[in-house]
């Protein structure tokens, strides 16, 4: 008898930064992130903002595409690249970003909690002379 997979989580929502349940090691904890997710296996759009300390104006981001393992423009709080996302599981997805000069690359493995109210990304960004990991942990609004 064949059990079928289940089906792909959906991370649609609003998503709101838990900085007390994240895990920032030498990384600069933002003042706030708020993510708005619109997927619809396998597209997956979402806009961003972040708010770094010390600073009143929100840094926007944006990636339209699909989680299907090509590489879409996508615009970050600092700069713009191409980013692809890749399901790994029902409930995860990996994303590789590139700096279109290519000096920055940023890994994040995504996951939804089984009850749908969770979202987390662990982080690992490589930039000329450092390397920084971290996990960011967000709530459904």
């Amino acid at each position: 008898m064949l059990c079928a997979a289940p089906a792909p989580a959906n991370f649609s929502g609003t998503w709101v930064l838990d900085g007390n349940q994240s895990k920032w090691g030498d990384h600069q904890r933002p003042t706030s992130i708020v993510i708005n997710i619109a997927h619809q296996e396998p597209t997956f759009k979402y806009t961003g903002e972040e708010i770094k300390p010390g600073e009143e104006q929100a840094r926007e981001f944006s990636f339209d595409g699909a989680i299907d393992g090509k590489s879409y423009p996508v615009r970050g709080p600092g700069q713009e690249g191409s980013m692809y996302y890749k399901r790994v599981d029902a409930r995860t997805v990996d994303s590789v970003f590139t700096s279109n000069d290519r000096t920055v690359v940023e890994q994040a493995r995504t996951s939804i909690s089984a009850d749908g109210k969770r979202l987390t990304r662990e982080m690992k960004v490589k930039e000329p002379g450092r390397v920084e990991s971290w996990t960011e942990v967000y709530v459904r609004k």
